[in-house]
């Protein structure tokens, strides 16, 4: 295989990844919001008014928690997209290549070439999403 055919690859593969974790981000926030809802409406129906009201406040604080990590996670794949998006638009609209790079083009070049930061944007996002799925599924009084 060509340095082509892995390069391609290598871009589909990191495409699938950020839908996956954008899909399971979507997915999480909702399931937990919904979750939410109806567990709201189980308590009071099944609970005193003040224990009610305490029990609904201390879930809705965890999952603040957890819908916040959630956009962490999806905020770190982001800036990850935004910040390839700009370099390799410097690096394709270099005027003349022949009158030598700028320092905004050899510092496109250069985080182009930093495979380790979308290994650390993934990283992030899929630990923030396992702790905020933990988090949450703990507010709801479920676990794994």
């Amino acid at each position: 295989m060509s340095a082509a055919d892995h390069r391609e690859r290598y871009i589909e593969h990191s495409r699938r990844l950020q839908t996956w974790l954008g899909a399971y981000a979507a997915g999480l926030a909702s399931l937990l919001v919904i979750h939410f809802r109806d567990a709201s409406e189980a308590v009071h129906r099944w609970s005193s008014v003040p224990v009610a009201d305490a029990t609904i406040a201390k879930m809705a604080q965890s999952l603040s928690c957890s819908l916040r990590l959630i956009g962490f996670a999806i905020a770190a794949q982001v800036a990850l997209l935004l910040l390839n998006k700009i370099t390799q638009f410097v690096i394709e609209h270099i005027p003349n290549p022949n009158d030598g790079e700028t320092c905004c083009e050899r510092a496109a070049q250069k985080i182009s070439n930093w495979f380790w930061l979308d290994v650390l944007a993934d990283v992030v996002s899929i630990s923030l999403l396992v702790i905020a799925t933990m988090r949450g599924l703990n507010a709801l009084g479920l676990s794994l």
